[in-house]
Order: C-alpha cells, then sequence, then structure tokens
C-alpha cells in the first residue's frame, strides 16, 4: 500500500521502490531519514564498511532510532484503529501481524497509551454514529432531565445526521447550519440519492423526525444543538410531558429488559441480578461470549457497587467495568462492543484486577472467548 511507505532520497539519487529508504506517502522525520538512509548504504556493500559509515556518521544515524519507531508506530496504530472501525476481528488482525489475537490486541492497547492523542475512527455505519450520539448527549442529559420519549429521539435524530455528515464529507460548521433547521431538511436531502441500506435507514429516521408535530421536533433538535456545540440547551417544553413517542417509537438500539432488571444506568442495580439474562439480550447472536460476560459481571458487580476497585491509580479498570456494567444494564446493543474492547484489554494478572481471584478468572474466560470468536 502506498500510504505505508515513504521516501528518502539522497545524494540526488532515485531510490528503488523496494528500498528501506523509500517511500510514497509522507516524508520521514529527518533523524529517522538518516537511519534509513544509513541503513540502505550499509546494505548496499554486504559484508564491508563504505568509507562513509565511519562511527560518527554511525551514532548520527542511530540519533534517528526513536523518531523511526515514532513513526512506525502511529502508521501502525492508524492502520490498526481504522481496521477495528471496519469491525475486523482480533484473530484476523493477529494473523496479519504475525501475532495472535490477544497479541495483537495488546499491541494496538499499547500504542493507544503511548499515543494518547490519537482518536479512532468512527465505523461508517449508522449504529456507530448513533453510539457516539449517545456520548455526545450523555451530559446535555444529564444537566437538563427530560422524559425517555425525547432522549431516545435525540439520540437516533442525532446519530443520523452524524452519519450523513460522515457520508458527504461535511464539516461541524455544515452540521451546525443543519441543526439551525428543526425540521432537518437537508441531511435529508442529501440522503434522497443514497440508496444504501445505511443511508436509507438514516433517511427513515430523518423522515419520521419531519413527520413528528413542530414542538417535538424543535425540542429534539434543542437537544441535538446542545451535544453538537457543547452548550446546554434550554428546558424543552410541553413535548417533553409526552409518555410515550408518536406511532409508538421506542428508544433506539436498546434490547428487552430481562426481568428483574435495573431501568437505569446510574441505579446501583437490586441484588442477585441476572447479569446472564442482561448479557444474552445484549448479545442475542453470541451466547458463549454472553455467558462469560455474565460471568465476569456477577463477580465484578458487587465491587463496582462498594467502590473498592475505585482507587486513584486504577481508575482505567474501573472506568471499564462501570461503563460495561452501566451499557449491560441497560441493553445498549450498539455500544456493548466498544465496552467489551475497553475491558477486554485488562490484564487480569495485574493489580487491582489480580486481587480479587473470581474477577480475574472470570476475565481470562471473557478474552479468552472474545479472541475466539
Amino acid at each position: 500500500m502506498d500510504t505505508l511507505h515513504t521516501r528518502c532520497p539522497h545524494d540526488g539519487d532515485e531510490e528503488p521502490a523496494d528500498s528501506p529508504s523509500s517511500g510514497r506517502a509522507t516524508d520521514w522525520p529527518e533523524p529517522a531519514a538518516r537511519l534509513l538512509e544509513a541503513s540502505a548504504r550499509l546494505a548496499a556493500h554486504p559484508g564491508r564498511l563504505p568509507a562513509e559509515a565511519t562511527p560518527a556518521a554511525l551514532l548520527e544515524a542511530l540519533a534517528g532510532l526513536r523518531p523511526a519507531q515514532e513513526h512506525i508506530e502511529r502508521a501502525a496504530l492508524a492502520v490498526l484503529g481504522a481496521a477495528r472501525a471496519h469491525e475486523v476481528a482480533w484473530p484476523r488482525i493477529g494473523a496479519a501481524t504475525g501475532l495472535t489475537s490477544s497479541g495483537a490486541r495488546d499491541l494496538y492497547t499499547r500504542l493507544l497509551r503511548r499515543h494518547p492523542d490519537y482518536r479512532p475512527p468512527l465505523a461508517p455505519t449508522l449504529a456507530a454514529h448513533t453510539a457516539r450520539a449517545a456520548d455526545l448527549l450523555a451530559p446535555v442529559l444529564a444537566e437538563r432531565p427530560v422524559s425517555p420519549f425525547l432522549a431516545a429521539q435525540a439520540v437516533e435524530r442525532l446519530g443520523a445526521v452524524l452519519a450523513t455528515a460522515d457520508w458527504a464529507q461535511a464539516d461541524a460548521a455544515a452540521v451546525a447550519e443543519w441543526l439551525a433547521d428543526d425540521a432537518l431538511g437537508a441531511p435529508r436531502r442529501f440522503l434522497e440519492h443514497h440508496h444504501s441500506p445505511q443511508a436509507a435507514a438514516a433517511r427513515q429516521t430523518l423522515a419520521d423526525h419531519a413527520l413528528d408535530p413542530a414542538p417535538v421536533r424543535a425540542a429534539v433538535v434543542e437537544l441535538m444543538r446542545g451535544a453538537a456545540s457543547g452548550a446546554r440547551p434550554a428546558a424543552p417544553t410541553a413535548p417533553d410531558l409526552l409518555p410515550a413517542g408518536p406511532r409508538g417509537m421506542d428508544p433506539p438500539r436498546t434490547a428487552p429488559a430481562a426481568p428483574g432488571a435495573a431501568t437505569a444506568a446510574t441505579a446501583p442495580g437490586p441484588v442477585g441480578e441476572d447479569w446472564g439474562g442482561l448479557a444474552a439480550a445484549v448479545l442475542p447472536s453470541a451466547p458463549d461470549l454472553a455467558a462469560a460476560l455474565g460471568r465476569l459481571l456477577a463477580a465484578a458487580a458487587p465491587h463496582i457497587t462498594n467502590g473498592d476497585l475505585a482507587a486513584a491509580k486504577h481508575q482505567r479498570p474501573y472506568k471499564a467495568l462501570y461503563h460495561l456494567r452501566g451499557v449491560v444494564r441497560s441493553g445498549l446493543i450498539d455500544r456493548i462492543g466498544t465496552a467489551l474492547d475497553d475491558v477486554v484489554a485488562i490484564n487480569p494478572d495485574r493489580v487491582p484486577v489480580s486481587k480479587y481471584p473470581q474477577i480475574a478468572e472470570a476475565l481470562h474466560g471473557l478474552r479468552d472467548t472474545y479472541d475466539n470468536r
């Protein structure tokens, strides 16, 4: 692939395409380029040292080792992130990289930690953008609670708008302009000429929005504007009091609740929750993975509730488990993949998880099942 190579000419000569110092996408950082150039010159004289390979020149070339590693790491991170956005399974990624599935996943996790400024791309699907919409709306809805109907409408419609913006390559200013119209006419017009299943689903969502009463549209889009801009919307008016949506619409992306399950992600949850049933509801096509997930949550939930996993230095494992519990309890089918990715990246043999043998054992089982799916 052209995007995985760079070009580093020297002395005005053209390097062969397969040279270690060649490439066609972006220039290497200068120190790294010197390292690759030195490597190419040494490879051109196997078994002997060329005259220009002085100790000073070699040391100067070695100074490019770290920049070269960072350049490669960022390239690998970009490709790994894109593969995961396309939902390529870890066993396939592992086979492509010469690693096991868990080894490939651990590599991705390490690279994410070393490059915290990297932001993985969203999958080009309506579900992925709807999950992103839910994340964007969460702080808005936390500050301004609304009825479940309006919250569900805002998540669903914002997801359709974000997906359309991705397909149209529209920027934030264009999205803000779209949201100035309570009827969301601009994204609907864009989708009129796109007939893929994803576009058809988004088009139907926006068509349903256009049929809502004007006060409902205004209240929903006001929430969407707050999520898109980071501002907090004013309190929605009368439509917030509606007990159910027009045409009997249910909140999107939600699995049927298991008997006895809590109805809110923030609720502490009753003792003896049916985690197996809740996990099966969000993973209906993966019973083995659902069973392993249920066992993990059954072991971890008491410690999440009590907060004894939440020491400051262990925030990442705690947050991942806390988020997974909320996603499963609330039946958020379209967010379960991301939540699982975060949890299986936790090392069960390191603190704090290793301090709890039942959690560690259940996490080992979940990781094994997840890697082999």
